[in-house]
Formats: structure tokens, C-alpha cells, sequence
């Protein structure tokens, strides 16, 4: 007698087992076939943006980046940037598709003050026009994979 464990070719009217299947092999069958489906299917449409921003020709020291989807019902993905050069990798990438992108640097004013702790700080402020920022002109179009998006930002 065969046990419903087991894997059955049926030739003519009686039947053969090739490989009984006991439930840890089922297990990790299912395992990956779920695998295999989400790799191709469950893909978040996040994508890896990277590449520099320049102000006048200078790389843009310390600041934020922004990607605003057009479409509004996607979340607003950005990050950190130094030195000039930022990049997003999922989670924190984009998703797929056209963007507003608001750039912000916190630019050293030259005035210092001193904190809770009596440590004395740079005075910092918005260093770059609202048309980057609160009022952006900036736009981008990401595509699925690797992008390489650079913001040349001039006075």
C-alpha cells in the first residue's frame, strides 16, 4: 500500500513509487518554490540612485536628497550625502519613475556659538536658493536597475 507521502506515476492501472516524501523534504520544497516566485514577482520596484551634487562648480559639502514621486500614492525615498556624492540603495532607493528632487546643505555661516556642553559650533544655514529645495525646479526620471543622476546646481 502506497501512503499519500509519496509521489506516484501511474502506468497502465498500477502505480509507482519514485520518492517518498517525507515532511521536511515538502518542507523545503515549498520553501523554495515561494523563493523562486518572490524573486520574480514580489519585486519591490526600488531601485539604486546615485551620483554628485555641485553648487557653482564646488562639490555640495554635507546635505539631504529628496525624490518626490510624481505619483502619489509611492513614498518619498532620500538620504544623507557627503563630500558632494550621495547614493540610494533599496530600501531607502526610489521607486521606478519621474521625480521631483529637493536638495538641501546646511552651509556653514563663518558665525560660531556655544552649545549646552559650552562646545562652540558653527552657525549653519540654508545654503542653497529655494528653487533646489522648497520650491524645486529640479526633476529626475528613474529607471529600473543602477542610475547615475547628477545635479550640476549653479547660482
Amino acid at each position: 500500500m502506497l501512503s499519500s507521502n509519496s509521489i506516484r506515476i501511474w502506468r497502465s492501472s498500477r502505480a509507482l513509487t519514485l520518492l517518498p516524501l517525507f515532511p521536511p523534504v515538502r518542507k523545503l520544497l515549498l520553501f523554495c518554490l515561494f523563493a523562486s516566485v518572490c524573486a520574480g514577482g514580489c519585486w519591490s520596484g526600488r531601485t539604486t540612485v546615485e551620483g554628485d551634487v555641485t553648487y557653482d562648480g564646488q562639490p555640495v559639502g554635507v546635505g539631504r536628497i529628496l525624490f518626490l514621486p510624481e505619483n502619489t500614492k509611492a513614498v518619498k525615498r532620500g538620504g544623507r550625502f557627503e563630500n558632494g556624492h550621495y547614493k540610494l540603495s533599496p530600501p531607502e532607493g526610489p521607486p521606478v519613475g519621474n521625480h521631483k528632487v529637493e536638495i538641501r546643505w546646511l552651509k556653514p555661516t563663518g558665525k560660531k556659538y556655544r552649545n549646552e556642553f559650552q562646545e562652540e559650533l558653527d552657525v549653519l544655514a540654508e545654503g542653497l536658493p529655494e528653487k533646489y529645495n522648497d520650491k524645486t525646479t529640479l526633476t529626475a526620471t528613474v529607471k529600473p536597475g543602477h542610475n547615475v543622476i547628477d545635479f550640476r546646481l549653479e547660482k
